[in-house]
């Protein structure tokens, strides 16, 4: 059976997931910020106003209530799914600014006498920085890059306002004074860590972004995967330590199963395209989820055909039990499924099902370009046979002797299966077989 997957729709789900994931990140983020506003709140009103000299940046109850407004706005947006790309940049310029601008009303203190120049707006670079490292929770390159090079930028204009207002206080400066020179140095220096970390966060989110979108993808595909093949052939393939390859495969004792729904063939001729479509999914919904709850795998669909093994995908020490216990199942269902249709005037199907117990080989084949797992050997010919076989004994199922004696020795109780078996001719098969039929 091949299947191809919808690059697109992968592609968007996937997109969605990232979606998802930075909604995610934004509240956390926000959350931080407000715990680190609430914080700032406590420290202004618990400090002693005579330790003037520890307040700073956003202790101030003014900026502390703007930068929580634009905080608390963000959020809005973000519940009311409106924060766009282009609005979020906005909101990170607008909350970097913010820092800076408190960071210029703490500027330098300049003294003619003073050896040196205080920077009294150095402490405001661990704000800086935290807006940056925070903007990384998002995945976002883009937007931790606005954040530094927004803060970049705004720590060099803060840097010429507070050399403008040394002229004017000093009556000139010059390089030449070393406090004039000592103080370019450190804040040239703060320019560079800022654009030294963004440039390094940049670079490791791009990457770490690529490293989350193949993630993601890849366990998109997974689930689409597992949507095509059953649990244990689908871990096959994605765990798989090897490259698979054709004629890998192992040989192993199960009960193969073929289970077609006669009928279909004069009903597609009665029914329109999507009553057809709707008949088939009603009716593999009824029957695969049986067969896997009796530790079946589906190994393909063919058209209103269904085969199925037990005891290939994983090992099991109860396959023909488990496999006759499914058809048991099976037969059971279709009928409440008849009268069901019945009841409501729909076309009324029936369902025939094959199993042979026997040695297979469970495995790869193909050719590199187009790969399939599936099973092999004479039981698998044996079943499909029998199946086709109930038209002549007007059964719902039939099984061999052998296979009904194995399935008891596994555990299995018959309730239902004919107890003497019967040797007939199957078509197309060289000696006579002891049947067992179900009708």
């Amino acid at each position: 059976m091949e299947k191809k997957l919808d690059y697109r729709t992968l592609v968007a789900r996937v997109k969605n997931e990232i979606t998802r994931f930075q909604y995610n990140s934004e509240l956390i983020i926000i959350a931080v910020e407000l715990s680190l506003l609430f914080i700032a709140f406590i420290r202004y009103f618990t400090i002693p106003a005579h330790h003037a000299s520890v307040h700073h940046l956003l202790t101030d109850p003014v900026m502390l209530a703007i930068f929580s407004s634009v905080v608390l706005l963000r959020l809005a947006f973000l519940y009311k799914n409106k924060l766009s790309s282009w609005l979020l940049s906005v909101f990170i310029i607008t909350e970097m600014l913010l820092i800076l601008f408190a960071a210029k009303i703490h500027e330098v203190q300049f003294e003619p006498t003073q050896e040196i120049f205080i920077n009294t707006n150095l402490r405001f670079i661990n704000y800086v920085i935290l807006l940056i490292v925070l903007r990384t929770l998002r995945f976002e390159p883009l937007m931790v890059f606005i954040a530094g090079m927004t803060a970049a930028l705004g720590w060099i204009i803060l840097t010429l306002s507070t050399l403008h207002a040394m002229e004017l206080n000093l009556g000139g400066i010059s390089v030449q004074d070393p406090r004039i020179f000592t103080y370019l140095i450190h804040e040239g220096g703060r320019v560079l860590l800022i654009l030294f970390v963004t440039a390094i966060l940049t670079l490791a989110l791009y990457r770490g972004r690529n490293i989350l979108w193949r993630g993601i993808t890849d366990r998109q595909a997974i689930k689409d995967l597992l949507r095509f093949f059953d649990t244990e052939v689908a871990d096959k393939i994605t765990l798989s330590k090897n490259t698979l390859q054709p004629g890998q495969g192992v040989k192993k004792e199960a009960a193969v199963l073929f289970v077609d729904m006669r009928g279909f063939t004069k009903a597609s001729e009665l029914l329109t395209p999507k009553k057809v479509i709707m008949l088939l999914s009603q009716y593999q919904t009824l029957i695969v989820p049986i067969i896997h709850k009796h530790k079946g795998t589906i190994d393909k669909f063919m058209g209103d055909g269904i085969m199925a093994s037990f005891g290939t995908g994983t090992d099991s020490k109860t396959y023909a039990a488990d496999a006759l216990n499914a058809v048991d199942e099976i037969v059971a269902a279709v009928k409440v499924w008849q009268a069901h249709r019945a009841a409501h005037r729909q076309v009324v199907v029936d369902v025939g099902s094959g199993l042979a117990v026997g040695s297979v080989i469970f495995g790869v084949i193909g050719d590199s370009g187009r790969l399939e797992y599936t099973v092999i050997g004479n039981a698998v010919n044996l079943a499909a046979k029998l199946e086709k076989h109930n038209k002549i004994e007007h059964s719902h199922a039939i099984t061999t002797h052998d296979s009904l004696t194995q399935a008891i020795a596994q555990g299995y109780v018959n309730k239902a299966w004919s107890t003497l078996p019967k040797r007939t001719h199957i078509e197309d098969v060289d000696a006579p077989v002891d049947l067992v039929v179900r009708v």
